[in-house]
């Protein structure tokens, strides 16, 4: 959706209060898709709460949700994700459209991944992913909204993934050279096998879908009976029209077996019978926009009694909380539930956010299995204002998290339906940093290209106060210090226009970015000639 004419003047109001460099001037210049600004300007009240130093959150959380970020923004993708990632090692070079998603690297990746426990020995990155696998591609029946669901495995700090010891002088696991790389020997010194599958779901990139999300009226929620739990009718349609799909493809990744790699002894670790303390299997669902929505609702089911469906998951009328003996997410094995979600909007009323929190409390307290949920809003994006508060719905997060300016604060219960923020002065502000946003649509393919990774383990040269925002007027396309537009939907476009997956397809969109190129750097020179 374009930036409406109209609103053109309050978004040139809003760069002259800012000193922006030239590459944010090019960026918001070429902004198309629909930002949102103006629905936060009239829809997000300032809350009196002044965030502090205090309620920043830590920056292993900040690059664990920025991973994540790479899950829920892929899913927009507009071409088949299994080419996608079939071509991943060209497509995540510079200039490309997966440049910085190391997350869907196939091939082993330095990970973010937060420790299973609290009491586990943590001291920033600290795992490996074994690669992404993807499991399922699905459409919803309604407005063929799209979702995916991958899988990986992470293994420990002292399982590098890298070079097997017992050989003499092993190459570098970071070395540049591709064909070094391919005889590196996974080793494995896992004592525990653990297991991660990704749920996520898209947001509104259709009119079909658009419709559903303008269908604010509030149907009640099947799932709390005798009760005036409530739920936003367009979302409630399209979960209930991938619901099966989700869950199957949940119950498809339960199936996988986890990775078998050599010991350093030379044994073979990782199967059913190696004598380790059994597979954690964990799992996250994600969504951006609406997808955070529809996220909320399937981790709603998955905590709801198992007694709640029959086999071919349809509702049982019959439920009576009061006896819950046993939920899905225990009955598939699951051992922990994240839910993270980017700027999401109101889903449902108060009484369906107290059964939300209600089956959290259950399942962490009664049953041991947490329940992580990450709510992230951006500064000026005016999606969680939607559906307004004085229509009845509510936020299902307690404690949500408010990014500004490249800076992540944890927003108090108190204040969690309030969408701005004012911020302490003395706060510095995070940076986009090398690591999660690179230049954009510049550069040409180099010949070879180092294994993907979250970041460095060696944090003393560059730290996340370092450097600029990329967006200092926020906006619903920029979290995790990311440009979704201009890193990844613009350069699917071109993508698609190269007849991707048919010869001569990279030099084609190569030839495209070119284009691209000089177009910028003609408006780079007609906005420095001055009349």
């Amino acid at each position: 959706m374009g930036i409406f004419p109209s609103l053109q003047t309050f978004q040139k109001k809003a760069w002259d209060r800012l000193e922006l460099t030239e590459a944010q001037q090019l960026m918001y210049t070429a902004e198309k898709q629909q930002n949102f600004r103006w629905v936060s300007k009239f829809f997000s009240g300032y809350s009196r709460y002044q965030l502090k130093e205090e309620d920043t959150v830590s920056e292993d959380l900040v690059y664990w949700l920025r991973e994540i970020g790479q899950f829920a923004e892929v899913i927009y993708a507009a071409l088949p994700l299994d080419k996608l990632l079939d071509n991943y090692k060209t497509l995540c070079l510079p200039g490309f459209p997966m440049e910085n998603f190391y997350a869907l690297s196939p091939e082993p990746y330095l990970s973010a991944v937060l420790p299973f426990a609290a009491k586990d020995q943590y001291d920033g990155f600290s795992a490996s992913s074994s690669g992404v696998q993807l499991l399922e591609c699905i459409k919803s029946a309604v407005a063929q909204l799209p979702a995916a669901v991958f899988s990986r495995w992470i293994h420990n700090k002292d399982c590098e993934l890298g070079p097997n010891t017992r050989h003499s002088d092993p190459p570098d696991i970071h070395e540049r050279d591709h064909d070094a790389r391919q005889r590196i020997i996974p080793v494995c010194r896992c004592s525990r096998q653990r297991q991660q599958i990704i749920v996520s779901i898209c947001g509104t990139s259709s009119v079909q879908q658009a419709i559903h999300d303008l269908r604010t009226t509030r149907r009640s929620y099947p799932g709390a009976p005798n009760t005036p739990a409530a739920v936003h009718t367009g979302f409630w349609e399209l979960y209930e029209g991938m619901r099966t799909e989700l869950i199957e493809g949940i119950k498809a990744g339960l199936q996988l077996e986890p990775d078998k790699c050599p010991s350093p002894e030379g044994d073979t670790v990782g199967g059913p019978d190696d004598g380790t303390e059994g597979v954690i299997r964990e799992l996250v669902v994600t969504g951006h926009s609406m997808g955070g929505a529809i996220a909320h609702l399937l981790c709603m089911d998955l905590l709801s009694p198992y007694s709640d469906f029959d086999e071919n998951w349809n509702r049982s009328p019959s439920l009576d909380f009061k006896k819950f003996q046993e939920s899905h997410l225990q009955r598939m094995g699951i051992h922990s539930l994240q839910i993270i979600t980017f700027g999401e909007p109101r889903t449902g009323n108060q009484s369906l956010v107290d059964h939300w929190v209600a089956l959290k409390r259950r399942h962490e307290h009664d049953y041991g299995i947490p329940v992580q949920e990450w709510s992230v809003k951006a500064y000026n994006d005016g999606v969680p204002a939607l559906p307004p508060i004085f229509f009845g719905f509510r936020h299902f997060a307690q404690q949500p998290l408010y990014t500004v300016r490249g800076k992540t604060f944890r927003v108090p219960q108190s204040e969690r339906e309030c969408g701005l923020f004012h911020v302490e002065p003395s706060t510095p502000s995070l940076s986009s940093g090398s690591s999660s946003q690179a230049a954009p649509d510049l550069q040409l393919v180099p010949e070879a290209h180092p294994l993907p990774q979250a970041l460095n383990k060696n944090r003393t040269t560059s730290t996340m106060s370092d450097q600029i925002p990329v967006s200092p007027l926020g906006g619903h396309n920029y979290y995790n210090e990311r440009d979704m537009e201009g890193g990844f939907l613009r350069r699917m476009e071109w993508l698609a226009k190269s007849g991707f997956d048919k010869p001569g397809w990279r030099d084609r969109y190569q030839t495209i970015m070119q284009k691209h190129h000089a177009g910028q750097v003609t408006t780079r020179r007609r906005s420095s000639i001055k009349p």
